[in-house]
């Protein structure tokens, strides 16, 4: 597959570009190494800092915000002002299962006459370990409200119910995915390359690492629909991720306005308000313990002081199974 290159990095794209590998280390030894691609962008799809070789990978669950904004089109500006945040927040979550998420979930599915059937996701266990263990105990089996993606889906359901089209809204050519589609390449400036299938069954979309960065530099700058749906996310995180999970410490230990965003097999995407930045990192080996460590160093270089460097350390430290420190990930550039 062939790169295009944003046109601002045509004048720089020989120029040596950083390197940046995080180092599983194991009391004094190395015992991984996860390299690390980047990219800071604005709105206007200006490429301001870069490392790591080029990518064009998949977006995974990172392009969630713009998939709930085609289905928030989709069921137009009368449902859609109805919506409250809470609603918008899990919409864009990859949630934890926990009770807080499936309830909304469920009211959202209810309030448009439908069901837990209405999802097309299928069910997997909670990320939330309490709450999968609270499941077994009582002898109840997970659905598919514990997926990570039942907001997503739940809003798929609901506007493909609001239209009349086909319930089963997966397919590539459904006429909401054709939408989406639409809706996402337009704030990756163009950058899409490919559809392939999502773990949810939807379809996900390849973008080199500064298209989906410029897409979230649009969010930070975006009123409207697009806007609710960032301050959603940026006040209401516990609904966008779960406890004890890295992309809601983010949020929580921002000096400032922060969305932030994983994506399966090491992604992070993340939204700057106050800067109308977006910033993308991608641990190439797909370790996504490595991906703390690689925001850390990320953050420190290209937008210091925006995230409390205490919020890293509970993720950066490798722990036996016991929970003693015996290591440590960190970032180094080359």
């Amino acid at each position: 597959m062939d790169i295009v290159w944003p046109r601002a990095l045509w004048s720089g794209v020989m120029a040596r570009v950083a390197s940046l590998t995080v180092e599983h280390r194991r009391g004094a030894f190395t015992e991984g190494e996860h390299p690390v691609s980047a990219a800071l962008v604005d709105a206007h799809g200006s490429v301001l800092e870069r490392c790591g070789e080029p990518v064009v990978t998949t977006w995974r669950s990172g392009a969630k915000p713009f998939q709930l904004q085609g289905s928030l089109e989709a069921l137009g500006e009368a449902l859609t002002a109805g919506f409250a945040p809470r609603d918008l927040a899990v919409g864009a979550a990859s949630h934890s299962g926990q009770p807080s998420h499936t309830a909304r979930v469920t009211a959202l599915l209810g309030r448009f006459g439908l069901g837990v059937e209405a999802l097309r996701c299928g069910g997997h266990a909670p990320v939330h370990k309490p709450s999968e263990h609270a499941l077994a105990r009582a002898g109840e089996p997970y659905t598919a409200l514990h997926n990570n993606c039942s907001g997503k889906h739940a809003f798929m359901a609901i506007a493909t119910r609001h239209q009349g089209w086909d319930p089963d809204y997966r397919p590539a050519e459904h006429p909401l995915q054709a939408l989406l589609r639409r809706v996402v390449d337009d704030h990756t400036g163009g950058q899409l390359r490919a559809v392939v299938c999502d773990g949810c069954g939807v379809p996900c979309f390849v973008a080199p690492l500064e298209g989906m960065a410029r897409a979230y530099a649009r969010l930070a700058v975006a009123g409207g629909v697009l806007g609710r749906i960032r301050d959603a996310m940026a006040t209401q995180p516990e609904l966008v991720s779960g406890a004890g999970r890295s992309d809601l410490a983010l949020v929580r230990g921002a000096r400032e306005a922060l969305v932030s965003k994983v994506g399966a097999e090491g992604l992070l995407c993340l939204a700057v308000p106050s800067r109308g930045v977006g910033l993308v990192l991608k641990v190439r080996s797909g370790h996504e313990d490595a991906r703390m460590a690689a925001a850390r160093a990320v953050l420190a270089r290209w937008l210091p002081g925006l995230v409390e460097d205490r919020v890293f350390e509970a993720f950066c430290a490798v722990r036996n199974v016991v929970g003693d420190a015996v290591g440590e990930r960190v970032a180094v550039w080359g």
